[in-house]
C-alpha cells in the first residue's frame, strides 16, 4: 500500500519567511515614497533662475574726460635770500674803543649817519692842534715874504733903476717856497682832521646789524673788522633758471613789474600754521652772463622790506641766508591740457581710452612741464578719455571697460573680502 507523501517541512517555512521580509521592507519603502513626494513638491515650488546680464570682459580703468583751457604758468625756482648791500665796517685809524651805540649789536637797526663806534680821539685832536699850529707859521711865513717882495718892488722904483727887476731881487722864490709850505700845512690839518672824523665811524646808510666784533676797551688797527652792517631796505634772490624756463617767461613784461610780481615762501603750499609765511618781490634783471659751472641763468628779484619795518608790510620779518621757493608768473598758454606727469607713459605718451573700450598708446606733444603738470598742446581732443589707472603690459587694442560702465552687482563676498576691497571713484564729467 502506498504511503501518503507529507508536505515538506520547507514549504511553510518558506511562506512564512517572505512575509517576515515584507513587514521588514515595508517602513524603508514607505519613507522613500514619502520622500519622492515631498522632493516632488519643493520642486514645484521652487522659482526658476533669476537671469543675470552677462558681465563685461575687460581691463577695469578708471578714467577722465579732458578739455583744453587757457592755463598762465608758474615757473618755480629757488634762491638765498641775500641783502643788495652788505659791508664789514673797518677801523680806518688805531686806537682804543672808547664808545660803542646801544644799537650796534646784532638784530639791531641804525640810520643813516648814526656813530655805531667811536675810537679813543685824545691823539688825533692833538694832531689837529699841531697841524693849525703849521699851518699859522706857515701863513706868517708867507707874509713876511711877500712884504720882503714888495718892498724890494718899491726900492727898485725909488731909485730909478731901469728895466725889469729879476725875481731874485723881489724874492719871488722865497715867496713861491713859503706858499708851498703853507699849502702843505693845510693839507696835513685836513689829513689830520680827516684822521679826526674817522676816529666815529659812522653808518652810511639805514639798515640792521649782521654782526658786532669789537667793545668798549678793545685795541683796534687799522683794517680790523669791527662788525656787519647790511641795508635794510632790500633783499636780493638769485633764482637759476634753464633756457627753457627762462623761454617761459615774459621777461619785458615781467621786469620792474609791481603787477606780476614774484612769490616766495619757505615751503610750498604754505602751512596755515605760519602766519605771514609769503613774500612778494619784483624782478628786476636777466644777469649777463649764465653760470659757468651750471650753464644755468640767474634772474634778480628784489625783496622791498624783507625785514618787515615798516607798519604797512603785513609779512613776516624775512631773516637772510633763508633758502626760498619761488613761484614766478610767466607766459600764458593758450588752449592746452593740463595733464598731471605720473599719467606721462614712455616718455611723452597717454593711455587714451577708446570709445570701443579698447586702448590707444598715443604719442603728444609737451609743450611745458613744471613738477606736477604737463602741458600738452598736440595729440589729445576735447572730450578725449585719458586713463588714470595704471596698467600693467599696455599695448593697442587692449580689451578695457570703465569704471563708470560697471553696472552688474558683483558676486557675492564674504564679510572681510568686502572690507579689504578698494574703493573706486567714478569720474565721469568734464575738469
Amino acid at each position: 500500500m502506498q504511503q501518503k507523501i507529507a508536505n515538506p517541512p520547507n514549504a511553510k517555512i518558506t511562506g512564512k519567511t517572505k512575509a517576515s521580509r515584507w513587514k521588514q521592507f515595508a517602513p524603508v519603502a514607505v519613507i522613500v515614497v514619502v520622500t519622492m513626494v515631498l522632493f516632488s513638491g519643493l520642486m514645484a515650488l521652487k522659482k526658476p533662475p533669476e537671469k543675470k546680464a552677462r558681465v563685461k570682459t575687460g581691463y577695469l580703468v578708471e578714467t577722465r574726460q579732458v578739455f583744453p583751457e587757457d592755463v598762465q604758468l608758474q615757473v618755480a625756482s629757488q634762491g638765498v635770500a641775500k641783502a643788495k648791500r652788505q659791508i664789514s665796517l673797518v677801523a680806518e685809524v688805531s686806537g682804543k674803543v672808547r664808545r660803542v651805540a646801544d644799537h650796534f649789536a646784532p638784530g639791531a637797526t641804525f640810520d643813516a649817519g648814526d656813530v655805531l663806534i667811536e675810537i679813543d680821539p685824545a691823539d688825533y685832536e692833538v694832531a689837529v692842534q699841531r697841524a693849525e699850529a703849521a699851518v699859522a707859521q706857515a701863513q706868517a711865513k708867507l707874509d713876511l715874504e711877500q712884504a720882503k717882495s714888495e718892498v724890494a718892488r718899491r726900492d727898485w722904483k725909488k731909485y730909478g733903476k731901469k728895466g725889469q727887476p729879476s725875481p731874485l731881487v723881489l724874492n719871488l722864490p722865497q715867496v713861491a717856497s713859503a706858499k708851498a709850505a703853507l699849502e702843505s700845512a693845510k693839507a696835513d690839518l685836513k689829513k689830520a682832521l680827516r684822521d679826526l672824523e674817522k676816529t666815529r665811524i659812522k653808518a652810511p646808510f639805514g639798515g640792521i646789524v649782521l654782526q658786532k666784533n669789537a667793545d668798549i676797551g678793545q685795541f683796534v688797527t687799522p683794517g680790523a673788522n669791527l662788525g656787519n652792517i647790511a641795508n635794510s631796505d632790500v633783499a636780493e634772490v638769485r633764482l637759476p633758471l634753464t633756457d627753457e624756463e627762462l623761454a617761459m617767461l615774459d621777461v619785458p613784461r615781467l621786469l620792474n613789474s609791481q603787477e606780476a610780481m614774484v612769490q616766495f615762501a619757505v615751503e610750498w603750499p604754505v602751512p596755515e600754521t605760519v602766519p605771514a609765511g609769503l613774500w612778494r618781490g619784483v624782478a628786476r634783471r636777466v644777469e649777463a652772463q649764465r653760470e659757468q659751472s651750471t650753464l644755468l641763468n640767474y634772474l634778480a628779484v628784489d625783496i622791498q622790506d624783507p625785514f618787515s619795518l615798516l607798519e604797512e608790510n603785513p609779512a613776516a620779518p624775512l631773516k637772510l641766508n633763508t633758502f626760498l621757493q619761488a613761484r614766478i608768473p610767466g607766459k600764458t598758454l593758450h588752449r592746452v591740457f593740463r595733464i598731471e606727469r605720473s599719467l606721462l607713459v614712455r616718455g611723452d605718451e597717454l593711455n587714451i581710452y577708446k570709445p570701443d573700450n579698447t586702448l590707444e598708446i598715443r604719442p603728444v606733444h609737451v609743450l611745458y612741464r613744471d613738477k606736477q603738470y604737463a602741458y600738452i598742446d598736440r595729440g589729445l581732443k576735447p572730450g578725449e578719455r585719458i586713463i588714470l589707472t595704471p596698467i600693467v603690459s599696455p599695448y593697442n587694442g587692449m580689451r578695457l571697460r570703465r569704471t563708470d560702465d560697471v553696472v552688474d552687482d558683483p558676486p557675492a563676498a564674504s564679510a572681510s573680502a568686502a572690507f579689504f576691497s578698494p574703493v573706486v571713484t567714478r569720474q565721469g564729467a568734464p575738469v
